[in-house]
């Protein structure tokens, strides 16, 4: 029995990845303040689960170790004696091996870490950007102050508010877009590569996947990108619409395959908090309230985590009308759907033919989109207008 035991444990130290030395990390900090703060480490181990440490300061120092696989994003906050509060994050790469990190209470974004050949990447990345994001912060300081002072009209200020972020986010994208592909056998690029998907064709998705090292595929990132490739597959114009079955805002069940047998079908991906998406909903109520109901659905599919933000905003649209899902982690059964199609940015619409092909997809907002949509349901539709008119 003795033995027995023995070997078991020697199993579980020596081939499970959450106790493999190869997968250790020690973090060895010096903090520089209050020598009763709390130091709080939250990160993804080797096992994929979400981790949160917290340790006290002795002395000025503090040790943390745990278990990653490869290099993942982690986040730091201070909390003091007496509010056990910080509103200070800080945020780095963690991986195998001794991280020395040097924290200051009075300065803390002066932190510095090394240990990191992941966060040193990070550090070049964000020096090269630091230009750009001061010019960020001049156009949004001098964007409230004007709002408060209401030195111009507002959707005017508005419009030139959001002129000058489309530049700026564009020349940070560029200079990250470089990083990536330089880095593009790396974590480093697997990791900022998930944030530029939509930038980047599926074609050259595939080839960037194919050349990454073995190691980098089984990460979370490589995982990530693999599954994007899939729903892109699937839900890519042409195709037949990935079929599912969902429970609907009024306890409904609804299965889609049903919908496009008789009608054509609008899938409409977005989220209470997405302004450009509830925007575009007076337009799209006045595209399909041409035809007859019978017609044509719109389902739209909400990725809220807030189920009650949900609610009130479909009330708030007036659209109760439509099919409403709510897909989100704890709607496991409705969760499924993200899993085979390609559903952010957001807005995101698929319009699918009776039959079950999708004929036509719309990335954001835009005149242009809403043109589109509305020519596409002419060309399908005409004989079902409520009222006769030439299509496009």
């Amino acid at each position: 029995m003795e033995k027995l035991l023995c070997i078991i444990i020697f199993f579980l130290f020596t081939i499970n990845p959450l106790f493999s030395q190869e997968n250790t990390f020690t973090l060895r900090g010096v903090y520089v303040g209050d020598n009763k703060a709390k130091i709080v480490l939250r990160y993804t181990n080797s096992t994929e689960k979400e981790i949160i440490d917290t340790v006290n300061v002795t002395n000025g120092k503090f040790l943390i170790k745990g278990n990653v696989s490869f290099p993942s994003f982690a986040e730091i906050r201070i909390l003091n004696e007496v509010t056990d509060r910080s509103n200070h994050l800080i945020t780095f790469f963690i991986e195998k091996g001794i991280i020395r990190l040097v924290l200051f209470e009075k300065k803390p974004s002066q932190y510095t870490i090394s240990g990191s050949a992941t966060q040193k990447i990070l550090e070049k990345l964000r020096a090269e950007q630091k230009s750009t994001f001061l010019v960020w912060d001049s156009i949004h300081t001098n964007y409230l102050k004007m709002s408060m002072q209401r030195l111009l009209d507002k959707k005017v200020l508005e419009l030139r508010y959001n002129k000058q972020r489309d530049s700026i986010f564009h020349v940070l994208s560029v200079i990250e877009r470089k990083y990536i592909y330089n880095n593009i056998n790396s974590f480093f690029g697997a990791y900022f590569l998930n944030y530029h998907l939509d930038e980047i064709g599926p074609d050259s998705l595939k080839l960037i996947y194919k050349k990454w090292p073995r190691k980098v595929k089984n990460s979370r990132y490589g995982k990530s990108l693999l599954q994007e490739i899939f729903k892109r597959d699937r839900s890519s114009l042409h195709n037949e619409a990935p079929d599912f079955k969902a429970v609907t805002i009024t306890g409904d069940t609804i299965q889609l395959s049903h919908l496009y047998n008789e009608k054509v079908v609008l899938i409409d991906f977005w989220a209470s908090w997405c302004i450009p998406c509830r925007e575009s909903f007076n337009k799209l109520k006045e595209s399909i309230s041409k035809f007859s109901s019978d017609s044509i659905v719109v389902v739209a599919i909400s990725t809220d985590t807030n189920e009650e933000s949900w609610k009130k905003a479909i009330a708030a649209d007036q659209t109760s009308s439509w099919i409403h899902i709510l897909a989100n982690q704890e709607k496991k059964e409705n969760y499924k759907i993200l899993f085979n199609y390609r559903s952010s940015p957001i807005p995101l619409r698929y319009l699918i033919i009776k039959g079950g092909v999708i004929s036509n997809q719309w990335i954001g907002q835009s005149e242009q989109n809403d043109n589109e949509l509305d020519n596409a349901l002419k060309r399908l539709l005409n004989n079902d207008a409520k009222q006769p008119f030439n299509a496009p």
